[in-house]
């Protein structure tokens, strides 16, 4: 015998509506409370009220930065210059629980006429990420009160846009930023005052790295022996930066991330604004063993065509002419690993010097075989030759070790504030 269905799509429907008229309940009370209270201050000024709303036509509403954390970096694009990341923002509303607006459930937007004031959420909804590559998917916006205060957690993931620095390529430590702007005018109705809380808990989460390979999460220990005195902190003002400014570890596994306030626009319509930044170095082994490695190969076995007698030209252009092609061949392909820029990388200056190298060795082969066999003079200029390019590919290459050990700690100490 087969059993009756019972269908309970009604029965959801009619949940859900009843949710719907308690949420649309919910807010007419809210603001029924707001009217009230403004009429009770208007009428009766010495009549006990609720606690009014937190935020006036002339004072800003405070939003402080309590907590951030950056995790999930899952590409790092040198060459289309943007990353994908999550952010997780937590701010706090002094004062904000016992604020009848600003704790109200829901986006409540403000009513000047009838002295309604904005909700936390409302708040929440005028965040928004400046750098971001189309709209970031907003994964989720949390109020709740702690203690007095008003806490709200956002967490936002999408693609943002980072001018890279590659000067030093592959050498090269990259500030993977998110600028984030609340959008109430600096002056207007509803300006914000968003300040950075002394306690700040700003973190970059390691297990959420995916790019372990390429790139290495600067931690607190990886800056430890580049600073003296050692000493282990959780907030830091970094020097000539803004007073604002924090930098903070939690722990000394998790990554650096810079935290400091900032303004959004120009002229008249500026908005406060924040910039968070992870700190990140490349692993250079990889373009190390498949090009610079190989360039400096090239450069050195164009010297091979010494081992030819002098009056043999065409072995001596033979071996020069293909370390030539070899060295356009390599550039072209160290072309395509970074973007059209307007300045040289470390890993240009490197192709270049050994270009030269190769060209001079290719053009100094060719002439000195002019000379007619038994010529002293020419004998003696032609290993003479070979000597200064021993000499120059070797000092070159030393000072080339040298300015990577030297311009990558100026790097980490002055663009990073470390």
């Amino acid at each position: 015998m087969v059993k009756p269905t019972v269908d309970i799509r009604p029965v959801d429907a009619a949940a859900a509506l009843v949710e719907t008229a308690v949420d649309a309940v919910e807010a007419a009370a809210h603001t029924a409370a707001c009217v009230a209270n403004t009429a009770a201050a208007t009428l009766f000024p010495s009549a006990p009220k609720d606690p009014a709303p937190s935020t006036t036509l002339t004072q800003g509403q405070r939003m402080v930065l309590q907590t951030v954390s950056m995790s999930q970096i899952s590409k790092i694009d040198t060459v289309e210059q943007n990353f994908i990341g999550t952010l997780l923002l937590q701010f706090r509303f002094p004062g904000g629980a016992s604020d009848a607006c600003l704790s109200a459930k829901g986006s409540i937007k403000p009513a000047f006429e009838q002295g309604v004031m904005p909700s936390a959420e409302w708040y929440g909804d005028q965040i928004e990420i400046t750098n971001a590559i189309g709209v970031p998917d907003k994964l989720a916006q949390k109020t709740f009160p702690d203690g007095e205060d008003l806490l709200m957690n956002v967490r936002y993931s999408g693609q943002f846009f980072e001018e890279m620095e590659m000067q030093m390529f592959p050498f090269d430590c990259q500030d993977l930023q998110v600028n984030v702007a609340v959008l109430c005018r600096n002056g207007g109705n509803l300006p914000v005052n968003l300040t950075i809380a002394p306690n700040l808990i700003a973190q970059v989460l390691p297990d959420g790295f995916q790019l372990k390979h390429l790139w290495q999460l600067m931690t607190e220990s990886d800056f430890t022996p580049m600073r003296q005195p050692t000493r282990r902190r959780t907030a830091i003002t970094p020097m000539g930066a803004d007073s604002n400014a924090q930098l903070s570890v939690a722990d000394e596994d998790v990554g650096v991330l810079v935290v400091d306030t900032s303004t959004f626009g120009k002229g008249t319509r500026t908005f406060p604004a924040l910039k968070i930044r992870a700190v990140v170095a490349r692993r250079p082994l990889y373009y190390v063993i498949n090009l610079m490695v190989p360039m400096a190969a090239f450069c050195l076995l164009s010297t091979s065509q010494w081992a030819f007698p002098r009056d043999d030209a065409a072995s001596r252009n033979n071996i020069g002419i293909n370390c030539v092609l070899a060295w356009v061949g390599y550039k072209f392909v160290s072309s395509t690993l970074t973007p059209p820029l307007a300045y040289l990388t470390l890993l240009d200056k490197q192709s270049i010097f050994c270009g030269l190298i190769i060209l001079f060795c290719c053009v100094a082969g060719t002439v000195m075989s002019a000379p007619e066999e038994g010529d002293k003079r020419a004998d003696a200029c032609d290993r003479y030759i070979f000597y200064a390019a021993l000499a120059f590919i070797l000092i070159g290459h030393l000072y080339l070790a040298h300015v990577v050990r030297v311009s990558c700690r100026k790097e980490l100490l002055q663009h990073h504030w470390i």
